[in-house]
Formats: structure tokens, C-alpha cells, sequence
């Protein structure tokens, strides 16, 4: 039993520390206590320098509200959650970004959840540029 639970340590040790997307843990309390690397190729932030603050020191004040209300309702009954949002890069720039997060129980008994953070900030540029471009034609056709 001891070689299974150690291979599957290991197995899920491996998915997060090579997973593209940023995969972080919070505790109940809103505090990172894990961060995968790619949480550091993607926002800029070495996992010291986020590892026991807030999850939301660098969520864009417009999206505090939504972030807030979805993180006080969560419960581990309900299964994902997911919200797009705007992140702080290190470099002072915004990412938008699309989260998804599973609230579970953790071994000593304390409310957690993994997120997994995905940076969509092409796609929503490209997507604010074509509705951009829509309402132009529009305007020039009436």
C-alpha cells in the first residue's frame, strides 16, 4: 500500500510541476500555500514571494467583488467553480485570466482548493478587437 499512495505522490507531483498552466492551493483563509512553477512563467512571481499572503493581493480591484463572493460561497458540495478575472503580472502588466477551482477536504480536515489558472489574455484581446471592429461596421452601416 505504501509503494501505491508513494507512486501516486509521485504521479501527482509530476502533473503539477509540469503542467502549463498555473496550479495553486489555497487554505480557507484565502492564503497560496502551494504554487506550481509555471505560476512563476506566467504571472512573474517566485513562490516566496506569494506563498502565505492573500490569493487575491494581485486580483485588478474591478474584480475583487466577483472574486470575493464566489470564494465565500464556495463548499466542498459544490464541484468547480470557474471565473475570468485580470492578474497582476510582476511586471505591473494585466493578465486575464480563466480559473477554474475545485474546494476540497484537505487530511486535516481544513476547507482548500486547487486552482488552476489559465492565462487567456490573447483571446480576450483578439475577442475585444473584433467586437471593436463589429460595432465600427455597424455604426458605419446605419
Amino acid at each position: 500500500k505504501r509503494i501505491r499512495v508513494r507512486k501516486s505522490e509521485e504521479r501527482f507531483r509530476a502533473l503539477a510541476e509540469h503542467s502549463t498552466d498555473p496550479i495553486s492551493e489555497i487554505s480557507q483563509d484565502r492564503r497560496l500555500v502551494y504554487v506550481s512553477p509555471s505560476f512563476t512563467k506566467t504571472f512573474g512571481y517566485e513562490p516566496e514571494e506569494v506563498l502565505g499572503k492573500d490569493a487575491m493581493l494581485h486580483v485588478h480591484p474591478e474584480d475583487l467583488p466577483q472574486m470575493k463572493t464566489v470564494h465565500s460561497k464556495a463548499s466542498v458540495d459544490e464541484a468547480v467553480s470557474q471565473l475570468l478575472f485580470r492578474y497582476r503580472h510582476k511586471n505591473g502588466s494585466w493578465r486575464w485570466v480563466e480559473l477554474t477551482g475545485c474546494p476540497y477536504v484537505s487530511s486535516s480536515g481544513e476547507i482548500r482548493a486547487i486552482l488552476v489558472n489559465r492565462d487567456v489574455t490573447d483571446r480576450v484581446l483578439a475577442e475585444r478587437e473584433l467586437q471593436a471592429q463589429f460595432e465600427a461596421e455597424r455604426r458605419i452601416a446605419e
